[in-house]
């Protein structure tokens, strides 16, 4: 998988750099100091979606810089 671009999410109480990748569908976001997995995005009817339990703020930030990537391609 190719890193699309860096990104820094704050999870409660930290600051991290995750890169993040696509695949299957899905955007992965991998914390790139102990390469855990954030959490997957993936975009259905016009609308993010995780299976995982996240706080509004990381998911807001998580989602606000794929939406910033997406639309620097057009």
């Amino acid at each position: 998988m190719d890193i699309l671009f860096n990104a820094t999410i704050d999870v409660p109480g930290q600051a991290s750099l995750y890169q993040v990748y696509f695949d299957e569908d899905v955007y992965i976001f991998q914390n790139v100091e102990n390469n855990s997995v954030l959490l997957h995005l993936y975009r259905e009817r016009d609308e993010w979606h995780t299976k995982y339990t996240l706080n509004k703020q990381t998911m807001d930030q998580a989602t606000q810089a794929l939406d910033n990537y997406l639309f620097s391609q057009h």
